[in-house]
């Protein structure tokens, strides 16, 4: 079941989100911020027997250069022992159709160079690799 993240979730979301990143994150920060992120972006858990085995982050800007609304995938992590079942196809597409009726004119997400498993994984669900990201710490 995919249903809206609510505060309750943290300590599940947090774990992903390590997984995500590959490192162990401050989680009294994860925490202090969780809050603003559940008032600013759509975050949606993917839920099977009281486990959250995947989370998505959604945030939706309107942009000049699109005239329009433009969603982001901040975030689309699935848990590693559930991977190939279809758990993160199935997050995705309900991300895209709340995009779409949000009246949304594109969907849009950032992905790590070393993911090229998840490279595959969004080009095979349509997504194009159009644009060139850069970063400097601060």
């Amino acid at each position: 079941m995919i249903r809206k993240m609510t505060p309750s979730d943290i300590n599940s979301v947090y774990r992903l989100i390590c997984i995500l990143e590959d490192t162990s994150l401050d989680y009294l920060q994860i925490q202090s911020i969780f809050p603003e992120i559940l008032k600013t972006h759509d975050v949606f858990v993917y839920e099977e027997k009281n486990q959250i085995l995947g989370y998505a982050d959604l945030r939706i800007e309107s942009q000049l250069h699109h005239s329009g609304k433009v969603a982001e995938i901040v975030e689309l992590c699935v848990d590693p022992n559930v991977r190939n079942q279809q758990i993160g196809t199935q997050l995705f597409e309900y991300i895209k159709e709340f995009a779409q009726e949000k009246d949304c004119v594109l969907l849009e997400l950032d992905c790590n160079n070393k993911r090229l498993q998840t490279h595959k994984f969004y080009e095979n669900l349509g997504m194009k690799h159009t644009h060139r990201k850069y970063t400097i710490n601060l």
